[in-house]
């Protein structure tokens, strides 16, 4: 439905810690991609950061959410 969308769940009691690095390497686009991110604030910044450092080319954005 979305070619262009790469879905990848990371357990991390069985798959180890999500970090920048692994996302670059994992992802079809690689440092020319954008990354969406949802999570904490902690975990935002880090991620925007490291990537930004690793030479992601693409745009960074963050997806706020809430409970209701």
């Amino acid at each position: 439905m979305f070619p262009w969308l790469h879905l990848h769940l990371v357990v991390s009691e069985r798959d180890g810690r999500l970090t920048a690095r692994r996302v670059l390497a994992e992802g079809a686009a690689g440092r020319h991609a954008s990354a969406y991110l949802c999570g904490p604030p902690a975990l935002v910044h880090t991620f925007t950061r490291d990537l930004t450092a690793l030479g992601l080319t693409g745009s960074v954005r963050h997806e706020a959410f809430s409970p209701r």
